[in-house]
């Protein structure tokens, strides 16, 4: 078998070598859902006049009226010293006038086939490279990706005739590139003639090299292009030491990194204290083998390990150091390899947890188990003295099987079926391997190949061995003939490996992705195969085998290692969850989702910092189909509000404080927040049923010395409030104790937990109030083994999600509890928490899938496999604070980050709901109600220079005569500070800008009007012409609109500078200036018809 995974890219000579390739603009192929993004390298033309524009073409534009102002799509900007990670920029010229001589910290980059600057014979060619903008990383151009369209920008500065390009493929470095540097002298190493360029305009020019960037990102070197030319009529350009520098644009299709949306990827995790794991096979029980790395005291061994239902256990060894696990039939029996404690490798079985030592063939010493089937035969070799020998064991009985005649030297077994059958690998004097079958005692030969893997139905998978130049490739044995399985998606012939074989005939493997060096796990199936993808943030993937149902184990790797991984159909126990950010409420920052009820209405708070969540510096919030409602307070607009539930008629109830400084219990309903009247001074209200009883918290005064203030629970409802006491005999009278209430469902159980006022072993002990009675959950007599828990939720059926261990001794691991009986959910040692439960008994909790994962929010589901959620952003294990829940149809609310900053916390909803499709179109004017509608404008005035006019009714423009004096130029500024946020009537960054119109009324018309991108800081009451560093110039960026300005309104096209807003660029909004003293006036935001900014997006 191949190696697991390549460490090391593959060898491939490509100097020289045409590649034939074909590139379609849809690769559609591809099954998962590629996206479309474009990087934007844009050069900086700042310095030429306002009228010159440009979009990519073959040929220089100069007209003020052709903008090419397309919006992109996830555009990044890079630029030699824009201060991008990616945005490094090489290039220079080399000459034969000045053979040894390197021009790299040139302004020009030169290209004349003759009479360049120093003589009449002296020839010039110029080199250009972008090193950094290929990779794996935000913001670069992913290697496999396709490309769409490739733009390289130069700015010509002395015009000249045509041009050859060519894609580079010798090496050379900017600082130490001369002509006598390559060999021959001057002529760098290129493959053939790209394209014909004929630059003969100054200014911006843009030449496409579509295909060289899809050669490079399908894993040529990229050492950059080539501009050279036979003709005396030479050209200059700007280098990247000037100020303004080449550019790319590159619009591409991505390769997918994650699974296709029919399956889900699951980390398997590793066994205590290892940071990799591998998968080897599957049964049809869903039952995974594999190995793992593992911490024994202090050292990290390997060991064979069998996972189930989100539990990996490990299978020990023979005393040795090490073991590995290779196959594992449906009766659950697994086979591998295990190191005795002399060190020794022997083929080991375990059955029913005990681990058998399969032993040696006669004379040997070691031994490796590859294969088991169903009736519990075994395939293997074994070594010693006389060479390696393949053996089948059967019922305690090692048979050596031989080999195949007419030379063959060995055979290594891969696989067995249920008849019997064994394929496995022979070698020939000549080195050369072919695949064989063995049955019985006669053998087939299948190919001269490597096999991978034998099914009932004698289908065999195997892999080709690569000689004579011929690419490694998957295939497919069947009654004695061949299938090629192709390999992904790609450029030429890329290599695969097939290692897994299903009765169906399904096929698992591995495959070369348009980098070649990374490969895909891939599942092949009615004649197509399938790119299944990585973990997040992992590069490469492998499948190692297929059981019936369709379930796939393999290993996904990062550069830390990789992990063993489970893709298994998307279904209703599996589902793939989309997770929506609910945003905040204006002006805040972080949020999180508390509780929801069946018709998705979501509760939770929103605070302006993560310090005031649980504290009164929160406001509660109702989320309701898209829309944040800020629930209010009882007259103090100083203190905020808590919410804690909501039940299905949407009525909600929390606490609040009061104007006297007392926590108030409350009851929102039908838009109204309303005081209970629960006691005296301080109540809270914590849970709420479908019939609306209320069960809380309030302070009773004693009197009693030292605690004169006891914890009293409640149960409201229609006005009357009952007091169901501190616990009773389930308090301790020489501990005194604090009551806690978490739940309350439709048979009126109450549950909780309570806290000792003096510090104690048994800290937290859960409750559950029913028939008048309370129930210590704890299961503990007094403070026996330092057992602590806490309950969360409970359903109907009385199911509580809990959780129970030690805030002394770890870990605190997340719980079902059932009519006395405590349910773990979670792997043993891995910690967790319960949060919440639905009537149909799934449980939602966050916690580690396994004793080494950082931990983050799942679903257990009724059948108790793990289901996790993605992208969480974890509260505490052990905190008891109820912020994750879940309703019957499964949807999940709670807090996340869910562009992976940790940033600002948000309440998130994760649904198995299909997204909204379709665009969402946002309206923005002051004084049309919204929110994020704000308005900031003014002019600056260059006769009265540091004068404001934030409050006037018109924005003038005009490059003379101005108001003031017939010199006197105006210019208008225009901004939307509101419009990009992460809330509800918001453009979402990272959204896709559909189109972006900016709509404004002119009450004086004039001459032609140029608008910008601003980059400059101001303020609509404190800008004023000498405001900004260059008076009078604000900061500006790209190459501007030009537009007539007729009487009446007008609509101006800004989809681009909306969509660089949305991606990162700070909006400080936009500047509208003129080269024509007929001067325009425009409405501003004071007057009766404001600018109104209309954006079409699609989220992300």
């Amino acid at each position: 078998m191949p190696p697991l995974i390549p460490g090391t890219p593959i060898a491939f000579p490509l100097e020289g070598f045409l590649v034939p390739c074909r590139f379609p603009s849809v690769r559609t192929s591809w099954t998962g859902p590629a996206f479309l993004a474009v990087l934007v390298l844009v050069a900086a033309i700042g310095a030429f006049t306002p009228t010159i524009f440009s979009r990519p073409s073959a040929v220089a534009i100069d007209s003020p009226d052709d903008l090419g102002l397309t919006a992109s799509v996830a555009p990044a900007t890079f630029r030699d010293g824009d201060g991008g990670p990616y945005s490094e920029t090489d290039d220079t010229y080399i000459s034969s006038g000045a053979p040894g001589t390197n021009f790299g910290t040139n302004s020009k980059l030169l290209v004349d086939g003759a009479g360049c600057k120093i003589s009449s014979t002296a020839v010039c060619k110029t080199l250009i490279k972008f090193p950094n903008f290929i990779g794996p990383n935000s913001g670069q151009v992913p290697p496999g990706s396709t490309i769409e369209s490739a733009n390289l920008d130069l700015v010509i500065t002395n015009k000249g005739w045509t041009q050859d390009v060519y894609q580079v493929t010798e090496s050379w470095r900017e600082d130490s590139a001369t002509w006598n540097s390559f060999s021959p002298a001057g002529m760098p190493g290129t493959k053939p003639q790209d394209s014909v360029i004929s630059p003969r305009s100054l200014g911006l020019f843009s030449i496409d090299i579509t295909s060289i960037v899809q050669h490079w990102v399908g894993g040529e070197p990229n050492e950059g292009v080539l501009l050279a030319s036979s003709n005396s009529d030479g050209v200059d350009y700007e280098s990247s030491e000037s100020a303004s520098p080449p550019a790319l644009t590159v619009q591409f299709t991505a390769p997918p990194s994650s699974p296709p949306s029919e399956f889900m990827i699951i980390d398997l995790g590793t066994l205590p204290g290892g940071s990799s794991s591998t998968a080897s096979a599957i049964n049809d029980a869903g039952q995974v083998v594999g190995s793992s790395q593992i911490n024994v005291a202090g050292s990290t061994e390997w060991h064979a390990f069998l996972w189930e239902a989100g539990v990996m256990t490990d299978l020990g060894t023979l005393g040795g150091g090490f073991s590995t696990a290779q196959d594992v039939n449906d009766a659950g029996w697994v086979v591998g390899t295990s190191a005795t404690t002399f060190g020794l490798s022997h083929a080991v079985m375990w059955e029913a947890g005990t681990m058998i030592d399969l032993g040696v063939l006669p004379g040997d010493s070691s031994s490796v188990a590859q294969g088991i089937n169903d009736q519990g035969q075994v395939v293997g070799y074994s070594s010693g003295d006389n060479g390696t020998h393949a053996f089948l064991w059967d019922d305690g009985m090692m048979t050596d099987l031989g080999v195949p005649g007419g030379g063959w030297l060995t055979f290594l077994p891969e696989a067995i079926n249920n008849g019997g059958q064994v394929v496995g690998t022979s070698r020939d004097s000549d080195g050369g391997d072919g695949a064989w079958r063995w049955e019985a005692g006669v053998w087939t030969p299948v190919a001269r190949e490597s096999p991978g893997d034998i099914n009932d139905a004698g289908q065999i998978v195997g892999s080709g061995d690569g000689r004579h130049g011929a690419p490694v490739r998957g295939w497919l044995w069947e009654d004695g003939g061949l299938t090629d399985l192709g390999n992904l998606p790609g450029c030429c012939d890329y290599q695969s490996y097939a290692l897994g074989l299903s009765e169906a005939g399904q096929v698992v493997g591995r495959s070369q992705t348009l980098d070649y060096s990374i490969y895909h796990a891939f599942l092949w199936q009615a004649g197509g195969m399938q790119d299944l993808g990585t973990l997040p943030g992992h590069l490469q993937s492998q499948a190692d085998d297929i059981n019936d149902a369709g379930e796939i184990v393999g290993s996904s790797q990062d550069a830390s290692g990789s992990r063993a991984v489970l893709w298994t159909a998307d279904s209703d126990s599996a589902p793939a969850f989309t997770i929506v950010d609910l945003g905040t409420l204006p002006g805040d920052t972080y949020s999180t989702g508390v509780k929801l009820n069946d018709a998705g209405q979501v509760i939770g708070w929103s605070v302006r910092d993560s310090s005031d969540f649980g504290s009164l510096g929160a406001r509660s919030f109702l989320w309701d189909n898209g829309v944040m409602t800020d629930l209010g307070n009882l007259g103090d607009p100083d203190v905020g509000t808590m919410a804690t539930d909501i039940n299905e008629a949407g009525q909600v109830v929390g606490w609040i404080r009061n104007a006297s400084a007392y926590d108030r219990a409350f009851l929102w309903e039908d838009g109204a927040i309303r005081d209970l009247g629960v006691g005296g001074k301080s109540s809270q209200a914590m849970a709420i049923n479908d019939v609306g009883q209320v069960a809380g918290l309030y302070y009773v005064y004693t009197g009693n010395s030292p605690y004169e203030w006891e914890t009293h629970v409640f149960l409201w409802q229609d006005g009357v409030t009952t007091d169901l006491g501190d616990g009773g005999a389930y308090a301790d009278p020489y501990s005194p104790r604090t009551m806690r209430v978490t739940g309350l469902n439709n048979k009126g159980q109450i549950i909780g937990w309570s806290d000792s006022i003096e510090l104690h072993a048994c800290d937290k002990r859960a409750w559950l109030w029913e028939n008048g009675l309370f129930r210590d959950l704890t299961n503990t007599s007094g403070c026996v083994g330092v057992e602590e828990s806490i309950a969360n939720d409970i359903n109907d059926a009385g199911q509580i999600a809990a959780w129970r261990g030690s805030s002394y001794e770890g870990p605190s691991r997340a719980y079902l509890w059932e009519n006395g009986t405590w349910t773990a959910l979670l792997a043993p040692d891995a910690q967790g928490n319960a949060l919440g439960i639905n009537n149909l008994g799934q449980v939602v909790g966050v916690g580690a899938v396994d004793p080494n994962s950082t931990g983050g929010p799942f679903i257990s589901e009724t059948d108790r496999t793990i289901t996790v959620l993605p992208d969480g952003f974890p509260p505490s294990f052990s905190s008891g604070a109820n912020d994750l829940d879940l309703n019957e149809a499964g949807d999940v609310v709670g807090s996340a980050t869910p562009d992976g900053s940790y940033s600002g916390q948000h309440a998130v909803m994760w649904t198995t709901a299909a997204p909204p499709s379709g665009p969402a179109t946002l309206t923005f004017q002051k004084g049309d109600g919204g929110a994020y509608s704000e308005t900031d404008d003014t002019y600056i005035l260059g006769g009265t220079p540091d004068s404001n006019f934030g409050t006037g009714l018109a924005l003038f423009v005009d490059a003379s005569g101005c108001k003031v004096t017939p010199a006197t130029v105006c210019k208008a500024l225009i901004r939307f500070p509101n419009v990009i946020g992460s809330n509800a009537g918001q453009v979402k960054p990272g959204s896709v800008v559909v189109s972006a119109i900016l709509q404004i009324e002119i009450t004086n018309p004039g001459g032609t009007q140029f608008l910008y991108q601003m980059t400059e800081g101001w303020t609509e009451s404190g800008a004023t012409w000498n405001g900004f560093a260059t008076p009078g110039s604000p900061g500006t960026k790209g190459t501007g609109l030009s537009f007539a300005a007729p009487l009446g309104v007008i609509k101006l096209d800004i989809t681009a500078i909306v969509q660089n807003w949305v991606n990162g660029d700070a909006n400080y909004g936009l500047l509208i200036w003129s080269n024509s003293a007929d001067g325009v006036d425009y409405r501003s935001s004071e007057s009766t018809n404001p600018p109104k900014l209309t954006v079409t997006f699609r989220s992300p």
